[in-house]
């Protein structure tokens, strides 16, 4: 069984916008909404691309657009270290890999760069029931395009495969398109959980 990462089985305190205003907050000392708007659209278009530096890209885009008297890369590690910081599981994910877990193999399969996704994972404890980490870097793809979930069954070898994710395109759409079983996690549709305490009574159904 795989797990999306962001959203699904990790989210932060405040979300996202608190994080990234705690990252200027740490370099520049201020923040302002126009700052994220900049941040938002360079790193999205540079994580589509699978830039190798999607999160400087975005802290130089602010940079150069505001003029600011920081260092990007400086910028850059502030924001990994707030995202670290910052996050959380989310209500269940741990007993719920511990129970899936004893069933058999455990995968992550996250939209996301490995150095960071895995500091995430450590910081919750989540890391110590997942037998195997995929990013879309890895990849080489973003979900749901199919080349992630063809990483993802290299990753972990078995005879049957479960998506479970909070995205109807990028989680469920993407890993019933490769023939994968999905569930969504907060969705409308079948089978559908609105938190990770109800999959884990769902979870002896995907045996």
């Amino acid at each position: 069984m795989f797990f999306d990462l962001d959203g699904t089985l990790v989210a932060f305190d405040d979300g996202f916008d608190a994080v990234l205003e705690d990252a200027f907050d740490r370099v520049v000392g201020a923040y302002e909404d126009a700052w994220g708007d900049v941040y938002g659209e360079a790193f999205s278009g540079a994580f589509e691309a699978l830039d190798d530096e999607p999160y400087s890209a975005g802290m130089s885009a602010v940079v150069r657009e505001f003029g600011l008297d920081a260092d990007p890369e400086a910028l850059t590690r502030a924001l990994a270290a707030a995202e670290v910081e910052g996050v959380h599981a989310t209500p269940g994910a741990s007993v719920l890999l511990e129970r899936v877990a004893a069933r058999g193999p455990v995968g992550v399969l996250t939209n996301g760069v490995r150095s960071l996704q895995s500091r995430k994972l450590a910081a919750t404890g989540l890391d110590d029931h997942v037998d195997a980490l995929v990013t879309s870097y890895d990849a080489g793809a973003h979900k749901p395009a199919p080349d992630a979930f063809v990483a993802a069954e290299a990753a972990l070898h078995a005879t049957d495969y479960v998506m479970v994710g909070d995205s109807a395109d990028a989680d469920v759409a993407g890993a019933k398109a490769v023939g994968w079983r999905a569930v969504h996690l907060g969705g409308d549709d079948t089978p559908t959980v609105s938190s990770l305490v109800g999959l884990a009574d769902l979870a002896d159904t995907f045996r």
